[in-house]
């Protein structure tokens, strides 16, 4: 913009000082903070947060067309909404850089307060996939299905490299699993005279 606006510009040292002090905010935030959301997008996040745009419809879709709009048309009304998006804009990625900046003064090793919305990773307890014990299973359903998926993988890993006879039953059992079905049978599909839904016959 800088470029491409020259003339427009008041305080050069003032910009230049802006651009070089500039930061991704989302450079902290990714793989590092977690917002309750599905994404990390400025708006959900400054959502999240309490911010609200005085323009329910405000977004950057919206944006561009605001901004072709004016250009057409030179409407005060549009120019002001375009004006009044982007500030507010600036408005929500200040709450959301402070809010991670006081995030990242908090200190890691302290247990979280009990009215603390906020979770550090190092506090949770470690669950792996592989550990032995019985599993807690929101529906029964699942916890059957479990059971019978164990006891195959005992079976087939477990059982048959200590019985002869297990492998024996796994040998032939691969055998007849690989063995290639001949193809003995042509089957023909002739066209219907007509479509079974709109009745038009073939020409």
């Amino acid at each position: 913009m800088k470029e491409r606006y020259p003339e427009v510009i008041e305080n050069h040292v003032f910009l230049d000082h802006l651009i070089a002090e500039s930061v991704n905010i989302l450079s902290f935030i990714y793989a590092r903070i977690y917002f309750p959301i599905y994404s990390n997008g400025l708006k959900e996040i400054a959502q999240y947060l309490g911010f609200r745009w005085s323009d329910s419809t405000a977004s950057g879709l919206n944006a561009l067309t605001w901004r072709y709009e004016w250009e057409v048309s030179k409407d005060f009304g549009l120019k002001q909404k375009l004006i009044n998006y982007n500030a507010e804009d600036c408005e929500a990625l200040e709450k959301v850089a402070n809010a991670v900046a006081q995030l990242c003064q908090i200190q890691p090793d302290a247990s979280n307060p009990a009215d603390s919305n906020c979770v550090h990773t190092d506090s949770l307890k470690c669950e792996t996939l592989y550990h032995f014990g019985n599993n807690i299973f929101s529906m029964p359903e699942l916890q059957h299905i479990n059971r019978a998926a164990y006891w195959d993988y005992q079976r087939d890993n477990i059982y048959v490299r200590s019985s002869q006879r297990l492998k024996r039953v796994s040998r032939k059992v691969a055998k007849k699993r690989t063995k290639a079905l001949p193809i003995n049978k042509v089957i023909g599909c002739l066209p219907p005279a007509c479509c079974p839904k709109c009745g038009t016959k073939k020409s």
